[in-house]
């Protein structure tokens, strides 16, 4: 990791590097895909995921979630 700034010694962060790492550990298990799900509006987690390579390549993406523990 280069230096940038004396302040900032690295240049990436650490959900940066995790993201990294299991992504390039998935390549070593022989694996074809990972995916990361979040929030259009989670801008940190989209930045984060973005640097470390991911593309969305979604517009328009939806989950439902059934959460039986729940009382409705």
């Amino acid at each position: 990791m280069g230096h940038t700034n004396p302040l900032q010694p690295f240049t990436i962060g650490y959900g940066t590097g995790l993201i990294s790492f299991a992504r390039d550990y998935a390549k070593t298990i022989d694996c074809y895909k990972m995916y990361l799900i979040t929030n259009r509006s989670n801008i940190s987690a989209c930045k984060c995921y973005e640097k470390a390579g991911g593309i969305n390549k979604v517009d328009d993406e939806i989950i439902y979630v059934y959460d039986f523990k729940e009382k409705n």
